[in-house]
């Protein structure tokens, strides 16, 4: 019975103990890999550290870049509220009455804790929509004291020939603050009878902080409904008070737009307590008691909002704008649920402004992963040399392990395992350094928009940055390990045969031939190619996804890229010959010729130096130009689209009439008479209001055939006849003859009918100049439209401060005519041509002049302003003053990556003529031998390197240049302006003169190791 309950469960034990055998070998086995890889890492330090170095930059550089990308959106949040202020919108109340600011306050304090109750999106606490602040603002003017005196009734008089105006907010700064407006503001709460000043002020009064001045205020138009219920009998005949300046502010600090420089701020909760005490002519004591009871926030202008705090900005950084816009524009759509969609209305000043921003940041997203993919292929390139050279000098090891008895799926871990140890040591260092990066670079980033930017790598970059980690190994790996495997056993054991060959034989038997992996590949990169152009392109045009077509830009840029690249290779030993007839022809003969046979013998290898090289600096040069594009395309837009440096506009916002406000008659005669004497200004001109500004009455204008089968929406303007003298440039005419300009053309009697009009209605309306279009104004009140026949006078493709295009994508373009043109298609609206509303005054500035004195000069206009509600100067560097901060980080990111790829290529020079120079040892030997010298042997050598990187960098400069220059066209194709294509010449000189000093330094090293050596232990060397 034992011995059958032995033998029953024998099998079992035996099985068990097979497994723990077999479990114990894979450890043993584990363990010799990671010991032999280890062995191999202390032998070749070098190359186990360049290695190392550019698997951690690019897990660096790409874990970075993505987080940086993804805090993009900050960036242009910060250029929206400097151009808007810090917050994100504003509520006005139909009619004519003020609005209610109590009740409104309590309404979305109610509606915060229903969010709350009912578990909002936006926050839990009961405080979503608490976060806002009324205002009430008036046009008003400052006085010196020594321009007032004090009647006998203790009431102020003075004279307003030494004034200035400006406009004044009444705010509430505790609310201002508690709401993140004016996160830059650093003056204190006014206290009663106190007033802020901008310093555009305060210089041209020669006031300073602590000075009294007198303000001169109608309080009508401050009060409005207020006056009419309180104070509507009282005759109220004096308007000037006396303040104490609290402070003297340079900028705005976020509270007003950027622009904001002729400001004055006082505290809305103690107004009318202020106001109660000073002495105004025939004010009685119920005045007076009415306004010390009643509360003035029962009466404000209107309200400013901004998302909570906690969340604000999350709302914002999103790559996808269609999310920011859902998220902001329910937000609003909530509060006006609460308010009543009768009565509040909103405005969404940052959103608004934030929209153009998207397609920056969707092309700097494009920019950033072709920069990612091209790390990722020169990386793999880079640690694959390393590894084929690795490989190449173990033949021998590999042959005794193979003769030994090692499988070949253990060789394979054995190399992969090798691969890989690259990246376990440089991810988490990669990492590492990638965050302190982050930290230092957004600390720099918040010092210049004063927004709070969290400091860690985001967990898509982390994410993406290990995907690469692991990538760049096992790609790598696959053609080294297939070399290993293909060696035969003989050939590995024979260490005597010298391991060059110039001749290669392959032979191909029709019976074994098998399926081809790399016409596998190439059907199935054909295919997904012919897929993505044939259906997601026009998908993406159809439903206007705009990330999916810049996803489908990427593919198809980096297919141009290796496309050329793999081009320009073919051609690699034809311009080496070139290079070595052009630059070695004083050299001797003997030289010239030893160093071709070095480079066909070495080709194999050197081809891959030269992909990698040539791709790294076809990368540097793509990057710069992407680089300066996307600057220059956005400082390109704004030019156009505002036609001049300096402008005077009258399309700013009057807060008070909540419109935009035409330019008043005295100030058309004050700019004309100054432009006309100024020395600075060398022309200017007039651009009317647009035609259905001009009457409510007015409900659409469009322009058509004579058979009305085709027609258009636009906009028509009245423009000077010099109107293109005096802007910037960007004038693309398409069709036009006579004898004057363009412009002056349409103030001759064959122009009085004619107007000047875009390629696309040209085109589709068959109207050349001499043919007949209509032009009809629609009318509201039942009123018939008015429909007027005209004459193209010239067609333009594109123009200044005006929309034009040839492509149907824009389907609303604009119409040029003259004043008496403009005039004549009001129908008697407007009598005059000098009545015709006016939104820009252009200057053309003599660009000899230094910026003091264009500051002279702008300071000069904005005292001929006199403080005009809702007129403004435009000024282009005010403009740029954030992209310029903006393009300041963008530039350290960029030259970062091409010191980067500046390190990767040194590591494949140094690796491929290290192997270059020890497989050639016994050649070297053999020459040494017959008595060529050791400067000829440097001379050799360096001249390889040499011609190896010239060449690699012609090619490189001419890829790069071809795939930076089809990047220019396409984005002048999208934007319509004359982008150029700069080369970077200096950057690219910089990077020749190191690919020089590298080349010598790559090769110097192993042949000078070498040459050191006996020639006798230098035939031995090999064994």
């Amino acid at each position: 019975m034992e011995s059958k309950k032995k033998y029953k469960y024998q099998p079992v034990d035996r099985t068990k103990r097979t497994i723990l055998q077999r479990w114990r070998a894979l450890q043993a086995l584990a363990w010799n890999f990671v010991k032999h890889t280890g062995k191999q890492i202390r032998r070749s330090k070098l190359n186990f550290c360049v290695g190392f170095i550019a698997c951690m930059l690019v897990v660096m550089v790409t874990s970075v870049l993505l987080t940086v990308l993804g805090t993009t959106p900050v960036v242009f949040l910060r250029l929206a509220e400097l151009q808007n202020g810090e917050y994100d919108m504003t509520i006005t109340i139909d009619g004519p009455n003020q609005m209610n600011y109590t009740l409104i306050s309590q309404v979305l304090e109610e509606a915060s804790k229903i969010a709350a109750k009912d578990g909002h999106e936006y926050e839990t606490s009961g405080e979503a929509f608490t976060y806002h602040s009324p205002r009430m603002s008036v046009s008003a003017r400052l006085i010196p004291p020594v321009m007032c005196s004090q009647g006998g009734d203790g009431v102020w008089e003075c004279n307003e020939d030494s004034s200035q105006r400006g406009y004044m907010y009444l705010i509430d700064s505790d609310r201002e603050r508690r709401m993140g407006c004016g996160r830059d503001w650093t003056l204190p709460k006014l206290e009663k009878g106190e007033i802020h000043i901008s310093a555009t002020l305060a210089s041209q009064l020669r006031l300073k902080a602590g000075d009294e001045i007198f303000i001169g205020m109608a309080l009508r138009n401050l009060f409005g409904q207020f006056w009419d219920e309180n104070l509507g009998g009282s005759p109220w005949t004096a308007t000037y008070y006396k303040l104490k300046i609290r402070g003297i502010f340079d900028s705005p600090g976020g509270k007003f737009p950027s622009s904001w420089n002729r400001g004055m701020l006082m505290e809305i909760g103690s107004f009318l307590e202020w106001l109660s005490e000073q002495k105004i002519s025939g004010m009685n004591e119920q005045d007076t008691l009415n306004l010390r009871q009643k509360n003035l926030y029962d009466y404000v202008d209107f309200a400013i909002l901004n998302l909570p705090p906690q969340e604000r900005l999350e709302m914002y950084i999103d790559q996808n704008f269609d999310n920011v816009q859902e998220k902001v524009t329910s937000f609003s759509s909530e509060i006006i649920y609460h308010l009543g969609f009768t009565v509040a209305n909103t405005d969404l000043p940052i959103l608004r402004t934030y929209s153009p921003f998207q397609y920056l940041n969707l092309f700097l997203g494009l920019v950033i992963n072709v920069v990612i993919f091209i790390l990722l292929f020169i990386c793999v390139i880079l640690i694959y040399s390393l590894l084929v050279t690795n490989v190449e000098t173990r033949t021998f090891e590999i042959g005794v392990f193979r003769m030994f008895g090692m499988k070949r799926i253990q060789v394979i871990l054995l190399l992969l395992l090798q691969a890989l140890s690259y990246i376990a040591f440089s991810y988490p260092m990669g990492l590492a350094v990638g965050q302190l990066l982050c930290w230092w670079v957004f600390s720099a980033i918040e010092l210049l928009i004063s927004v709070e930017i969290p400091k860690t790598l985001t967990p898509m970059a982390t994410f993406v940055a290990g995907v690469m980690g692991i990538l760049i190994p096992t790609i790598s790996s696959i053609l080294p390990i297939r070399n290993a495997l293909g060696w035969n056993l003989a050939d590995s054991l024979d260490v005597r045969a010298s391991k060059v060959s110039a001749v290669k034989i392959d032979i191909d038997r029709s019976e074994t031939s098998t399926v081809s992996v790399n016409v596998i590949l190439m059907g199935v990169m054909t295919t997904g190619f012919g897929v993505g152009v044939y259906y997601l392109l026009p998908y993406a045009l159809l439903s206007f996804n705009l990330g999916l077509l810049l996803n489908l830009f990427v593919v198809l840029l980096i297919g141009l890229l290796l496309g050329t690249t793999m081009l320009a290779i073919n051609f690699q030993n034809i311009l080496e010959k070139i290079l070595i007839y052009s630059l070695l022809w004083w050299e001797r003969a003997a030289i010239r010729d030893l160093v071709g046979k070095n480079m066909i013998a070495h080709r194999m290898r050197n081809r891959k130096t030269t992909m990698l090289y040539a791709v790294s600096l076809a990368f540097i040069v793509f990057v710069q130009v992407s680089y300066s594009l996307q600057m220059e395309s956005f400082l390109y837009q704004l030019q156009q689209r505002n036609g001049a440096y300096l402008k005077v506009t009258g399309n700013g916002w009057d807060p008070i009439s909540q419109d935009a406000a035409p330019i008043p008659r005295d100030i058309v005669t004050r700019l004309e008479n100054f432009a006309a004497t100024s020395p600075m200004i060398k022309n200017s001109a007039w651009i009317s209001r647009d035609l259905l500004e001009i009457s409510d009455n007015f409900t659409s204008l469009s322009i058509s055939n004579v058979g009305r089968m085709t027609s258009y929406s636009c906009h028509v303007y009245a423009v000077s006849p010099q109107l293109f003298s005096a802007t910037i440039g960007f004038l693309d005419v398409e069709e036009f003859s006579g004898n004057f300009s363009l412009l002056e053309s349409l103030y001759t009697s064959q122009g009085s009918h004619g107007f000047i009009v875009g390629t696309l209605f040209s085109k589709n309306l068959k109207a050349e100049p001499g043919d007949h279009v209509l032009l009809t104004v629609g009318r509201s009140q039942g009123l018939s439209p008015i429909i007027r026949r005209m004459t193209p006078v010239g067609v333009v493709n594109t123009a200044p401060a005006f929309t034009f295009s040839p492509y149907p994508s824009v389907r609303t373009q604009d119409i040029l005519v003259s004043f008496p043109t403009f005039l004549r298609m009001s129908d008697g609206l407007i009598t005059s041509v000098e009545d015709i509303p006016l939104r820009d005054f252009l200057l053309m500035i003599d660009p000899s002049i230094s910026d003091s004195e264009l500051e002279t000069l702008k300071r000069t206009v904005e005292n001929l302003l006199d403080g005009s509600s809702g007129i403004s100067i435009w000024d282009y560097r005010d403009q740029i003053k954030p992209i310029s901060k903006a393009n300041e980080i963008l530039a350290y990111f960029f030259n970062f990556t091409t010191a980067v790829a500046l390190a990767v290529c040194w590591f494949s020079l140094n690796s491929s003529m290290f192997a270059n120079v020890y497989e050639q040892t016994r050649e070297i030997s053999v020459l040494r031998a017959i008595g060529v010298t050791k400067f000829w042997m440097f001379r050799i050598y360096v001249y390889e390197a040499l011609i190896l990187v010239l060449s690699s960098s012609l090619l490189g400069a001419f890829i790069g240049s071809l795939v930076g220059y089809t990047m220019v066209i396409q984005r002048a194709l999208y934007t319509q302006l004359p982008i150029p294509f700069v080369f970077p010449t200096q950057i690219m000189s910089v990077v020749g003169g190191s690919s020089i000093v590298f080349a010598v330094l790559a090769s110097l090293g192993p042949v000078y190791y070498l040459l050191r050596l006996p020639i006798v232990s230098l035939m031995r060397y090999t064994s």
